[in-house]
């Protein structure tokens, strides 16, 4: 579970309370990479989701993992933001999990960078 674990290291770190109130370039940055990689996956695995809130467990599998219970996950005010941090837990447990598509999509993110 490195890569979960990992994650949930990454997801833990950000000032929540800031969502939104504060400008940051970080922000926009990392804006732009989930869209482009939400678009990515959506055009390779087109499931039952409502772009561009890409909810992975939607189009491959729901992982083992419970990742709506994690705590982290309920300090998250904002809906849109805690959608987005699901998705990238629930990917990093799939990866973990190894599921082939989770490692394909990111291989190709990775690749077309």
């Amino acid at each position: 579970m490195g890569n979960f674990n990992q994650a949930i290291k990454r997801i833990s770190a950000i000032d929540w309370s800031c969502i939104g109130n504060k400008q940051a370039r970080s922000h926009v940055h990392l804006s732009q990479e989930y869209l482009r990689r939400a678009s990515m996956f959506f055009q390779y695995y087109p499931g039952p989701c409502r772009y561009p809130f890409i909810i992975i467990s939607n189009s491959i599998t729901k992982s083992q993992v419970s990742v709506d219970e994690l705590q982290i996950l309920k300090e998250i005010d904002n809906s849109y933001v805690r959608e987005i941090a699901t998705s990238y837990l629930e990917l990093n447990a799939l990866i973990d999990e190894g599921n082939q598509i989770a490692i394909d999509i990111i291989k190709i993110c990775l690749i077309q960078q």
